[in-house]
């Protein structure tokens, strides 16, 4: 028996939460994000999600499938359980506490506790820090798999987003074959990971 789930109206989708990532009654999250998923996922028979954190974008994604066809979902951080526990009841939603980068081997991923601007780049995760400054960015070492090594079993076309803060770069490198089938990829960039010079 998990924790209790709560209503969350995200994008005209009802999705449940435990409360630890419970936005409120309705969330409007991402709005530049919502188009492109629902046109994309119409034509979809899989998604990926690479840097779910908490997995609304996942569960967002089960609603619009129908909760018939696979979604993996991949976040390294610390939001890992609370990720676990909303996907706990969705029997398509597989998650994984990995990173995707160009290659499997192991990283160092820095978080600052679950906030969402946790990365494989220190610089990266301290951007926002001022956000948060009671809690300090931590690294530890996590297991890297290629978006390519963890989709090879999946059928049809499919659609991969990715929010990695910074690390887009590597995941294409890794994703070489998922873009020669031609499958949709949506993918988050912030400006001032930008002016780093690494999204």
């Amino acid at each position: 028996m998990g924790m209790k789930k709560f209503p969350c109206l995200f994008h005209r989708r009802l999705i449940w939460l435990v409360p630890r990532s419970w936005p409120g009654g309705r969330c409007l999250y991402e709005q530049d994000v919502v188009k492109p998923m629902k046109q994309c996922l119409k034509l979809a028979d899989w998604f990926v999600d690479v840097g779910a954190h908490f997995g609304l974008w996942s569960l967002f994604a089960d609603r619009i499938l129908g909760g018939k066809k696979p979604i993996h979902a991949f976040e390294p951080s610390p939001a890992f359980p609370v990720l676990a526990e909303n996907a706990r009841g969705h029997d398509c939603l597989h998650v994984h506490r990995c990173a995707i980068s160009n290659q499997r081997k192991r990283t160092v991923f820095y978080s600052q506790g679950m906030a969402t601007s946790g990365s494989v780049r220190e610089t990266i995760t301290r951007i926002n820090q001022d956000h948060q400054p009671q809690v300090a960015v931590i690294g530890e070492e996590i297991e890297c798999f290629t978006l390519d090594e963890m989709t090879r079993d999946l059928s049809g076309r499919g659609l991969v987003k990715i929010d990695c803060e910074g690390h887009e770069d590597k995941v294409l490198e890794g994703a070489q074959r998922n873009m020669n089938l031609g499958n949709d990829f949506i993918i988050e960039v912030h400006p001032p990971q930008l002016k780093e010079g690494v999204s």
